[in-house]
């Protein structure tokens, strides 16, 4: 069984909804969470997911060390990373489209690397602008979603350079940076997909 080692749960829904986002917008960022919001419109992937979820940084945004650094619980990324952001934006459509995902929530996209590395991130994928970190909605269904998922990664996986990780909390990583899976400790050995 592919999941027999790890005791997968649901996770939270992440608390940064679209009134925090509007609070954070009123604080002199609706201009560029605007631009940015155009640019996916242009590209035909404003509709992948909310706005507010797309600009959440990490979930550790509040933790002491991400304070010590001011992290923010959304951040736009820098524009020359827009065209990523887009990139792993049209693979999670082409998911969603061939079923492979179910309705989830981006709990988790562009963090600059001050905010990488006080969530203890591994540094190199979300400062991309190209990755995300999704909560699937059905947790009922997570088993079955982890394996298309993998089924995915390793038919079509390296065509997209699609980086992957399946998390015991439920949560999942998502890129098109490099062609790889990981589990909890960054390992191949680790990850779901491991044949």
């Amino acid at each position: 069984m592919l999941l027999c080692c790890v005791p997968w749960t649901a996770q939270a829904a992440d608390d940064r909804d679209e009134r925090f986002f509007a609070r954070w917008l009123a604080q002199g960022n609706a201009g560029s969470a605007a631009a940015f919001e155009a640019y996916l419109q242009k590209e035909g992937m404003n509709k992948v997911a909310p706005l507010h979820q797309l600009l959440r940084t990490a979930s550790a945004w509040d933790s002491p060390a991400c304070r010590k650094v001011q992290a923010a619980p959304f951040e736009v990324p820098p524009e020359d990373l827009w065209p990523a952001t887009v990139r792993t934006l049209r693979l999670v459509a082409r998911l969603r489209e061939q079923k492979v995902l179910p309705a989830f929530e981006v709990v988790s996209a562009y963090r600059n690397p001050r905010v990488e590395t006080c969530a203890d991130g591994a540094g190199k994928r979300h400062p991309t602008g190209g990755a995300f970190d999704i909560v699937p909605l059905l947790p009922a269904e997570l088993d079955a979603t982890v394996a298309r998922i993998c089924d995915f990664w390793w038919k079509e996986g390296r065509s997209y350079k699609m980086g992957l990780s399946l998390y015991p909390s439920g949560r999942m990583h998502i890129d098109t940076t490099s062609y790889g899976t990981w589990g909890a400790d960054r390992r191949f050995a680790t990850s779901a997909c491991k044949r």
